[in-house]
This record gives C-alpha cells, structure tokens and sequence, in this order.
C-alpha cells in the first residue's frame, strides 16, 4: 500500500497478541483454507447478508483445539477497538467523532464444524474471536466450519466502506487466522499494518440490484455478464471532465448473482457501483500465457489501463510471471493512503503511473509470496516500492523492444545524478532524509504498528528500497535479479519469513551481509563518508559514524563516470589506493547507493587550490539539493509595519528542505518609511545525539526594525542567542514532544526622545531565558505546558517565573471544543529600578508589552494611551491574555488567570470566551517612595470571531469588571463619558493578528511525500 505523506493512554499496549519471541524462518507446512461465500448487498441499509464455508486443513505436525478467527468490519464498531486508537495516534480523528450511522460491524454469526455447533467468544479486542473445536483436529484432518454472518458497511474511513453507492468490499468475512511455525497470528484490523492470511481456494457469489458493475478478484463465471462487460468496455477511456462527476442512478428492484472462482490465493475483495466505465487490454507473457486487463472508474479523464498491463509485464520479467487470467485496478474513494491490494484485483485512489504500477506489483509480493505485512511490513511494502522504482527506468515502448534497467548504474560510463529528485530513487532518498537527519528514524526490522506515521512511509517505503539498491549495486544487477528470482521461486505460496530471504541473499552474496541485516536494517547507525585529502594515487577517507556499509569510489570527467571501484566498510580513516587517476574529480558514491546522510563531503577535485569547494549555484526560490554545489537561493520579499511603512528587499537561504546540518536565512530590506535598512537573519546548527537527547540546536537570531516609544521614531536591534534540547522519546509513537532550551536576548535601542520627555529608558537590555516545553499533539484534546524562567538586566535586576498551561477539550465533533489557558506567575527577584514594561499585565498585551520583540506586528507600539487607530487594539497571547485594549493593573507581585473559549452550535465561526484574572496589583506612591499590592479579581467575557484560527481573530467583549470602564474614565485620551454605548462596545473590540505562524519554510520542513 502506497502512504501519501498519541500518546493518550499510557499503560495500554497497541498488541497484547504479539509473542516475545518469533521463528524468523518458515517452516515446510502450512494450513490451507478453502471457501465458499454467498453475498448479498443491501445498498439502501448499506449491509451485507451472507454465509460462509470453510474447509480448513491442519497441515502442521500439532494437534488443534481452537482456532481464531478475524472479524475485521467490528474495527469499525466503537471509538475502543485498536483501529480506533491507531487512527487518534495518527492524527486522525475523523472515526472518532463519527456518527453511529457511519460505524460498522460484523455479527448473527453461528459457528457449526462438520455440521455441530461450537463454542466462540470474542477476545478483548472485538474484531478476533475463538472458536474450541469439540474435537481435536489432528495433523492431516480437514473439518467443515460454516457461519451465517451480517456485515453493517462503514463509510470509508480505512479500506472497507461506501462512498455515495460506491461498495469497497474488503477485509469483510470471518476469516481464520494463520497457524504457522509462531502458533496463531491473530491480530485486529489496523490502519497502518497490513495482513496476513491462508492461501486457498475461492468461490464466492455475490447478489447485488441488477444495474450494479461488479469487479472481484478471480474470474467471472457469468457468461452473459463476461460478454457485457466486453462490450461495454473501452481499449481506451477518452479524455474526460473529472471535475463533472456522473450521478448516480437510483438502484433496480431485479438482483442479479456473480459468481468470482480463484484459486491459490489467500484474500478476495470486491468494488461496485452502477457508474464504472470499463477500460480493458491484453498482455501476453513470455510464455505465451494471455492476461487481460481492466481498469475500473467511475469518471476517468485519461486511459490508464496500459499502466497494468506494464507492472504485469514488468513484474513477470523481474521476477516470475504472473499466475493469473486477470489484473484488475479500481478506482475508488480509499482512506488508507493511496491505495490498497487484494489478489487479481486493487483499490486505487488515483489512476496514475506510480500508484497502479505499485499496487498491480503487490500481486508478487503481498499477493503470491504472502509475508506476515504486520510484523515484517519491509518484506512486502520494502520490496515493491523498490521494484516501483526500477519500473520508472522504462516506458511501455522501450519494454515490448527489450529494455534497459540500468539507471546511473556504477558498472559502467553513465551520467551521474546532480542532485535529489532526478533518479527514481530520488524523491525516496529525499523522504528518508527527512526522518534520518532529525534524528527521528526508526530500525527497518520493527512489526508495522510500532512505527510512527511518519516512518512507516520514511523507512518502509523510503530506507529498505534504499538499502535493496544498495545491494543491487553492491552485487551486480544480474547476480541480483537471479538472487531475487530464485527467492520468488522457492518462496512463493508459502509465507516466507525473513531469514528465508536472508538465507538467499547470504548464498548468492557469498557474504555474511551484517552490514545490510545487523546493522543497517536493525538500528539506525547513520551513514556519512568524507574525503579528507588526495595524494597522487590514494584518496584519504574518513568514516564519521563508524557504518560498515560497502561503498565505492568514482573517477569524473564532468559529470561522467570514468571507472568504479567497491571497498568494504571500514572504521575512521584509512587510505585507499586507485591505480591510474585519470579523472578530474574522485566522488565517494557517485552513483548515490548508499544511504549517505551528507553528500557534500563525498567530491573532491584532483587538481587545484580549493580542490573541496563546489561550484557556486545561485537559484531564485528553491530547489531540491544538490550536494555537489554551493546553492544559495533567493528571493524577492516585502514588508510593512506603521513605522518603516513599506519594505523591499531579498530573502537569501540555503535550505528549505530536508534539513541541513547548518542552515540560514539573511533576509535584508529597505525601509522607505525610516531610509533605513531593517530586516533579519538566522543561523542555525544541528547536532544529532545518541543520548537523551534527539537532536540539539545552537543559533543566533537577529532583527532590526522601526519603533516608537511612546512618541518618536526609535529602532531596535535585536541578536538572541539560542541552545535548543529535542528530548529524545521512549515510545515513538507518542504525540508527546518535550523541549529544553537556553536564550540570551540582547536589545539594543536607536532612540530619539523629546527632552522633555518623563519617562527613562534604558539603550540596552538583556533577558536570559531558561524555557521548559511540553507538547501533546494528539488529535483529541491536545495539552501543552510551558514553564520559564528569565533573568531581566535593564538598569538593574529581575527574575521572574511563570507557566502557561493549555488543554483543549474536544466535544462530539472534531471542531467543535473548549480551549482552555491557565497562567500563573511571579517575581522572585523585585527591583524599583527596572522598567515597569517587564510586569505582568492583566490585559492590555499589545506590542509594547513584547518586551523580547518576538512577536511579528504591524503596530508595535500602539497604545490607546498615547495612540489612535486600529492597531492600538491588536493584543498578543501574553500574561493574563484578557480580551480588552486597555491596559488597567500590572504587577511586579503576581498574577494568576485563566482564558476560556467555546465553540457555539451552528456553521458561524463563532465562539464565546471568558477571562478571569486574580492579581496581587501594584500601586506606587512617590509621597513615601512605597509600593502597595491589593489583591484584585477581573473579568472579561463576549463573542469571538474566527476568521483564521490561531492567526486572525476579532473579540467583542459584552461583560467585563468595573476596573475597565474605571480605566477608561480616568484616560484623558479618551472622551469615554460622551461616547454612546455602540461607541464604548466598539472601543472595546481587540483582535490578534498572529503572523508568526505564517512561516512558509518551517511549513514546507513538514512536508511528507507517503
């Protein structure tokens, strides 16, 4: 299955199935089941009536009291079940606020063997259940177990469901469990993890209203259907609009049955709805066996069914031809990632090259060798993505003339690649450079549902076909495809393990290979060459992080390959002899096999001063990167606040993504407003760790912008320097993330003050801030706490200490929830002689309050007290953060509040919020040069307005304590008596503008590409 790029119950394990320790080889037994199924769809209560018999034959040399059974539609059933829960640890939470009506579930099953009712039970997790047999099945006895059974179909949440009358039948019938040298493999229905199933023979009948179009695995047996379908099916769909979607008619009153018959396969699904055009062709294999073709769609804008029959033919020659009369691709509404595979038949999303050549490939390898996907997802999902990408070196042309598979090959005078993205491994280095280089990559050799949702698409379908390359590469493309040929041969219909494969690959490499199982495959060693310097007829290279992989090393004219040589892995650094260097360039990799975190060290020049420099490329915008020259890129900006007034300039940076070891940004503008240069920049380096510690940061950031304190023009300069801790976590697939990090803020003013100003202000300051996070993303009721402490030097010293808590509450409908903040904070050093701006605030938090100018604003220093306009109403989340423009109490004491926002019923985007604060307020009293505190409770409620969440807000307040209307009084820039009362609600409007979020660099860095 193809991905397209929470922790919330501690103590409850995902697999209370799995056992502690498992055979990695198979055994010469395996159970057989064989079926026959009668259906039938009832499309107006979207339900399935059916029976089922099952021969079931003990092959195993043990005897049997018990067999477990999958009941995979109960996944569906409640938000308990562990589909349910792996769906919320996913990031989604679609099923989980889901109606009744759109669940689904299995039940009226009876289970009788050999005619005799048995005992069944379901286990804890709802979708398996037990059935004691009355008897012991002895190795070598069949016995018949037959059920009725009633199917609720779900709205397509995973793979099963309907969509507006479009029936994906998948994973929909009580099915037994495999019994293999491990004992029983049950296991409930998951999003993420695949299956695992007895081969064997199917006959099913499916009854459905008459003007329905059926495609099922196998072959149809109806001949008066087969002949319709022939004829009105197309060898070729015509361009189409798919945006004009055909509706859907009402359904007939008459049924009809279709009877489906395959043997040997282990699984079977079926798709229908009344609107499929029919697109069909014909391949003929090698042997002359004739395979026809379909593709299935309800709406097609181009013809796609040749890209069947090329991963028919391509899988075939690369490894065995195919089994089958027919091979089918469906194109249907799917939810669980782009696609889905089934015997002779697959359930695709799309109906382009990548994901119908894909899913048609899992035939070979999901299909007919069968792996256990659940615990060993690498042995299918690894193995067809990478033949996927060797099936990009072709087109269908270039294959019926016999083709080339070759691309960048080291075995030969090939162009190299010159950066990511041009190779069909390309774009899969890319995705598995984005996990490896945060340092948040998994082992390949982990069961499915232990990965995260990130890595199982990163190191599943992006690191194990890199490391098959890798082998290709390392042993030869011919040794390689005979290797892989004969492990098909050996292994197919027979549920092979892994040290199966690892046994083939050990013979034919003639090589133990614990580079590529131990090491590679089973931890997360990096990998990371550097050349260090050449002398005349050796290069010195030094291996960074200690992995043994085999590597090579190249000799360039340009960009093309003189001469390959392989060496094994190695320890720190060594020197290696090439006879005759006759190239201009010697590049580690050259052909970009291994699993290289860096490539930038890989190249050096055999001639020159700067023989490591690489060639300057300046790029506007962006590109994918290329390791072997300098990009830097650009791009034109602008800006604007009230006091530069507009700003032009050019962003320059070195990254987007994936992330490099040392990043920036230098973004200079001119400012038109002050004829000044403003802007920022940031540098930033990371460090990955093996410790508690995933990853660590060390930085500097600087910006200069226009101001005005109080009265006049002001600029400041701001240089913060950063050490960031990602800590690292024990459970992966925790939605939790916690983070450490030290800052030294320094601010330097340009001021310019009427002498007779009042007020004194410092030209310098300084804050060090000691910040704790803690972040749980999950996708119901999320909660953060971040705690910090700062040391304030601005004419003297303060330290305070403060926390803000976050939960929201989640109610029966995904956006629809209470926000919840708490803040607390306190002084635990006072002095008179710091400015009065570092006191907490109960309101009034516009940008004059963001003392550490890390707030993005138009208006930095609007303030109803000096100012007019509509940004002396704009407030930033800070301190008490009540909804109100005026400023009223602050305090170098204590301040505890709490905000409160609640969605409201109905499609308007608007919400209710309340704000509390209890406040230990300040009162200075110069007579006697005191201070006094008076503990004082405010409130604040009204309506939100959202017209962007999180970004662009607008806040009416109704309600609010009398300290505002007395604040407003007693400010004699505001005329407050003579103001009527729409004029008081309309002072009172604040909105918050929250342009720090709108980062497009730090939104591509999330990009997945599965």
């Amino acid at each position: 299955m193809r991905l397209f790029f929470i922790f919330l119950f501690t103590g409850i394990s995902l697999f209370v199935f799995a056992q502690q320790k498992r055979m990695m080889r198979q055994s010469a037994w395996q159970q057989r089941t064989d079926y026959i199924i009668s259906v039938k769809l009832d499309d107006e209560r979207n339900t399935l009536s059916a029976s089922e018999k099952i021969i079931y034959t003990n092959n195993s040399p043990n005897q049997l009291k018990e067999i477990y059974f999958h009941l995979w539609p109960n996944a569906y059933k409640n938000n308990e079940t562990q589909f349910a829960i792996q769906k919320l640890e996913n990031g989604s939470n679609d099923f989980y606020f889901s109606s009744e009506e759109d669940k689904g579930w299995i039940d009226s099953l009876s289970f009788k063997v050999n005619g005799v009712n048995v005992k069944w039970y379901l286990l804890d997790t709802i979708d398996i259940c037990k059935i004691e047999l009355n008897q012991p099945l002895e190795t070598g006895q069949k016995i018949e177990i037959t059920t009725p059974f009633k199917v609720k179909i779900p709205k397509v949440f995973s793979r099963m469901g309907q969509d507006g009358k479009t029936y994906c039948i998948s994973q929909w019938y009580p099915k037994p469990a495999v019994y293999d040298i491990n004992g029983w493999n049950y296991f409930p229905y998951l999003d993420q993890g695949e299956f695992y199933s007895e081969f064997g023979n199917f006959d099913v009948s499916i009854s459905v209203p008459k003007n329905y179009i059926v495609a099922a695995t196998g072959d149809l047996q109806n001949e008066d259907e087969k002949n319709r379908l022939y004829q009105v099916s197309s060898s070729k769909f015509k361009k189409g609009n798919k945006e004009s979607k055909p509706e859907n008619p009402p359904s007939s009153k008459e049924y009809k049955t279709l009877r489906f018959v395959q043997n040997n396969v282990h699984d079977f699904a079926w798709f229908c709805d009344k609107r499929f055009k029919i697109e069909r062709s014909e391949v003929i294999l090698k042997s002359g066996k004739k395979i026809t073709t379909w593709l299935y769609e309800i709406n097609p804008d181009h013809s796609a069914v040749h890209w069947v029959d090329t991963a028919i033919l391509f899988y075939s020659k690369m490894l065995g031809e195919y089994p089958y009369n027919n091979a089918t691709a469906v194109v249907t509404p799917l939810e669980a990632g782009g696609g889905m595979e089934y015997p002779t038949i697959t359930n695709v999303q799309s109906s382009d090259r990548g994901t119908i050549v894909h899913e048609v490939g899992h035939n070979w390898f999901y299909g007919i060798l069968a792996n256990n996907e659940r615990e060993y997802p690498w042995m299918d999902e690894s193995f067809n993505t990478y033949y996927e990408a060797r099936s990009e070196y072709i087109r269908s042309p270039a294959f019926h003339n016999g083709f080339n598979l070759k691309f960048n090959n080291s075995n030969g005078n090939k162009s190299v690649s010159t950066g990511l993205g041009e190779s069909p491994f390309g774009l899969t280095m890319f995705e598995y450079l984005m996990s490896a280089r945060q340092n948040s990559d998994q082992p390949v050799n982990l069961p499915s549902y232990e990965f995260t949702d990130k890595n199982y698409g990163s190191i599943i379908y992006a690191k194990m076909p890199l490391l098959f390359h890798h082998l290709q590469e390392y042993l030869g493309d011919s040794l390689f495809d005979v290797m892989m040929q004969s492990y098909y041969e050996k292994w197919k219909f027979k549920h092979p393990l892994p040290d199966d494969f690892f046994d083939i690959a050990r013979k034919y490499a003639n090589d133990s290979l614990d580079w590529f199982i131990k090491e590679q495959m089973n931890t997360t060693q990096k990998t990371d060459f550097k050349i260090v310097s050449i002398h005349k007829d050796s290069i010195r290279i030094k291996n960074k992080t200690g992995s043994l992989v085999p590597f090579s090393i190249s000799q360039l004219k340009n960009d093309s390959v003189l001469n390959t040589r392989w060496f094994k892995g190695f320890e720190g650094t060594k020197n290696f002899y090439i006879d005759s260097i006759k190239g201009k360039i010697i590049r580690i990799d050259a052909f970009e096999t291994t699993l290289d975190l860096f490539r930038d060290n890989n190249t050096i020049y055999t001639s020159g001063l700067f023989k490591k420099a690489k060639p300057l490329k300046i790029i506007l915008f962006g590109n994918f990167e290329n390791p072997y020259r300098t990009q830097i890129f650009f791009a034109p900006i602008a800006g604007a606040n009230l006091y530069n007034k507009t700003m032009l300039g050019l962003a320059f940076y070195n990254n987007i993504i994936p992330h490099k070891k040392f990043e920036y940004v230098i973004a200079p503008m001119y400012s038109f407003g002050t004829n000044d240069i403003a802007g920022y920049a940031n540098f930033e380096r990371h460090f990955s760790t093996s410790g508690m510690f995933k990853q660590i940061h060390l930085g500097v950031d600087a910006a200069r912008f226009a101001y005005e304190y109080y009265t006049n023009s002001s600029t400041y300069n701001k240089i913060s320097s950063f050490l960031s801790f990602d800590l690292k976590k024990r459970n992966m697939r925790s939605s939790v993330n916690q983070n450490i990090s030290l800052r030294s803020v320094f601010l330097f003013f340009n001021k310019n003050i009427n002498t007779d100003a009042t007020y004194s202000i410092a030209k310098s300051a300084r804050i060090d801030e000691l910040t704790y996070n803690f972040q749980n993303n999950s996708a119901i009721n999320k909660n953060s706490v971040n705690v910090v402490l700062q040391n304030i030097t601005d004419n003297g010293n303060e330290i305070k200490l403060f926390a803000v808590f976050k939960q929201t509450i989640n109610y029966d409908k995904p956006k629809k929830k209470l926000d919840i903040r708490l803040f607390g904070g306190t002084f635990i050093l006072k002095d008179d002689n710091v400015s009065g701006d570092y006191q907490y605030r109960t309101t009034g938090n516009m940008g004059w309050n963001d003392y550490t100018f890390d707030h993005a604003l138009f208006g930095r220093s609007e303030n109803e007290l000096f100012s007019t306009g509509l940004f002396t109403h704009q407030l930033i989340e800070k301190d008490a953060n009540m909804h109100m423009p005026i400023s009223i109490t602050s305090t170098n004491s204590w301040l505890f509040s709490a905000n409160f926002v609640s969605t409201i019923p109905g499609p308007v985007p608007l919400r209710i919020f309340a704000d509390v604060a209890y406040v230990n307020s300040t009162a200075y009293f110069p007579q006697t040069s005191q201070t006094a505190y008076t503990p004082t409770f405010q409130y604040v409620a009204g309506i939100k307005l959202v017209v962007v969440e999180d970004i662009f807000e607008i806040n009416f307040p109704l309600f609010n304590s009398t300290d505002f209307e007395t604040a407003y009084l007693n400010n004699s820039n505001i005329d407050y008596k003579n103001e009527s009362n729409f004029q008081h609600l309309a002072r009172k409007i604040t909105f918050t503008l929250n342009l720090n979020k709108l980062n497009p660099l730090k939104a591509a860095r999330e990009i997945s590409l599965f």
